[in-house]
């Protein structure tokens, strides 16, 4: 039964060499799949032969003296779970054969051995634990395949794809079999290298975010609750943890920032990138796609924290940010758009502060980030996002400053009053992203228009802007494209004597059959036969 493609590796153990020499002789192995056969004389000596080579059936003697056969059974089921075990013994013992039983043995022979009897019980041995590799393959696919639905559910809440009202998810749940609690809280983490990604080009993203979830993926392993980590672009990941109790809740409170801050260190430290850990709150599960949207925009906006563990939703606890943050609004407002009495004012104020000796790292830090939490509200305001506004590499390479030195934080401040006082308000507020988007696809039909390509337009995450353009207008962005190439295709076939392969080009189709596809599952006919019937 050799090269079966089950062969498999035999342990025999018992103190007496004669006994291993006797099953060695008279068991006919080439009947059996039995690739190796190990030898031990002792408990000691098996587990020694267990560490060294892969077991799949033991056959043992029970009464052995460092250690009974029961005793290395008892230690396999604890230590090695998964081998067959046999056994053998001298003596008829009741008590032997149902501990033996009760530990998980296949078979209790007795000596002296009956070959034929043995070879049997070792064929079925083989079998079990064959049987036992391809239920545990069975069931190692079922559970890739759950958590593979679980993954494609929560994409589908975070773009929403899925209802949000209880029935609908409760509908897409018991479809896919999935025990997601329509009870249970969850908390939502976002891990994004935010404005830092722009110096990664398209295969480096790709790079940096299979990396980063590998990082993310064992440090998460701390982690004793149930968690999805799920890519949501290239270089960015999100967790989301379930909580079933306040017990959960207070243990997540105390572990997640330190695995966030861990997995900052680990980006830093071994991927050369500085990424932002952004928490939501305990929410319920139709409260997710809210809360996402918001950790979406609280990403966007971030043009100032770096390797930070922040919940985005809260306030900075310190009441220094607020003293800081009341401080130079106020001079805002004093000086009405002033920005060189602002200045002056912000220098004067850090020269005392110097003198007084309490200008350190810590001071500038939250300094800034008073600076920030104006800007964000100056920019709340005004409607726009401070991605928008902000050149994000000059601001990079002036904000990893603004710790070192007064003269770096005042050099980045300058940068800011500069870009604001700059910027020019149209009192009707800056266009509207979804018609900024649906200009863009009409000026540039004939190009391949993808999501990705519309939100570098708009300065918006492209999974974000889609969700946002669906919400506007019902459809996706993608079919958004199709139907508008569409309709410019209808109106060249009526109105041109374009060949169709002329037309499929002037609207980004380079492929006539995709062409075709799209236009068939768009008006219900094909391009030639909806020619055909216009007068």
């Amino acid at each position: 039964m050799k090269g079966t493609g089950i062969d498999m590796n035999l342990l025999i153990v018992d103190d007496e060499i004669s006994a291993i020499e006797a099953v060695q002789l008279g068991v006919n192995w080439d009947r059996l799949p039995y690739e190796n056969r190990y030898v031990a004389q002792s408990m000691p000596e098996a587990i020694a032969q267990i560490g060294q080579h892969s077991v799949d059936v033991l056959l043992c003697d029970i009464e052995m003296p460092q250690g009974t056969g029961l005793d290395l059974l008892k230690w396999i089921n604890e230590n090695k779970p998964g081998i067959c075990c046999i056994f053998m013994t001298c003596h008829a013992d009741f008590t032997f054969a149902q501990k033996a039983l009760s530990l998980g043995s296949l078979e209790y022979i007795l000596k002296p051995l009956d070959m034929e009897h043995l070879e049997e019980v070792l064929r079925r041995g083989a079998e079990k634990v064959k049987a036992d590799r391809q239920r545990n393959q069975a069931s190692s696919y079922l559970e890739s395949g759950k958590r593979a639905l679980e993954k494609q559910f929560w994409h589908a809440l975070f773009l929403g794809e899925v209802s949000v009202e209880k029935q609908g998810i409760n509908m897409y749940l018991k479809r896919a079999q999935l025990d997601i609690s329509l009870d249970g809280k969850f908390l939502s983490m976002l891990v994004s290298p935010g404005q830092f990604s722009e110096i990664l080009g398209s295969s480096d993203r790709k790079l940096f975010g299979f990396a980063l979830r590998n990082v993310a993926e064992e440090i998460l392993q701390e982690l004793p609750l149930h968690h999805e980590l799920m890519p949501l672009s290239e270089e960015k990941l999100l967790v989301v943890v379930t909580l079933q109790s306040s017990e959960e809740e207070e243990i997540l409170g105390k572990l997640l920032p330190e695995c966030g801050r861990r997995l900052i260190e680990a980006s830093d430290r071994f991927l050369n990138m500085p990424i932002c850990c952004l928490a939501g709150e305990v929410v319920s599960l139709y409260e997710i796609p809210e809360q996402m949207e918001r950790l979406m925009v609280a990403d966007i906006n971030n043009v100032f924290f770096y390797k930070e563990f922040l919940y985005a939703e809260r306030s900075m606890p310190l009441a220094e940010t607020f003293l800081y943050e009341e401080f130079i609004t106020d001079r805002f407002l004093k000086y009405q758009g002033d920005y060189a009495k602002i200045i002056g004012e912000i220098r004067q104020t850090l020269a005392e502060y110097r003198r007084q000796l309490k200008l350190d790292e810590d001071f500038l830090k939250q300094f800034y980030m008073g600076i920030y939490y104006m800007l964000k509200g100056f920019a709340d305001n005004h409607g726009i996002f401070l991605s928008n506004v902000i050149n994000l590499k000059k601001n990079r390479s002036l904000l990893v400053k603004t710790g070192d030195s007064p003269e770096d934080l005042l050099a980045w401040l300058d940068y800011i009053l500069e870009i604001i006082q700059a910027y020019e308000w149209d009192e009707a507020g800056p266009p509207h992203t979804i018609e900024q988007v649906k200009g863009y696809v009409e000026k540039h039909l004939g190009d391949e228009l993808h999501v990705e390509k519309l939100a570098e337009q708009v300065h918006l995450n492209a999974d974000y802007l889609n969700r946002i353009f669906k919400k506007e207008t019902g459809i996706s962005i993608s079919r958004y494209v199709i139907q508008r190439k569409m309709e410019r295709a209808k109106w060249l076939l009526h109105h041109t004597d374009w060949t169709l392969v002329e037309v499929a080009a002037a609207v980004g189709y380079y492929n006539y059959s995709s062409f075709t596809r799209s236009f068939t599952k768009t008006t219900g006919m094909t391009p030639q036969k909806w020619k055909s019937k216009q007068p």
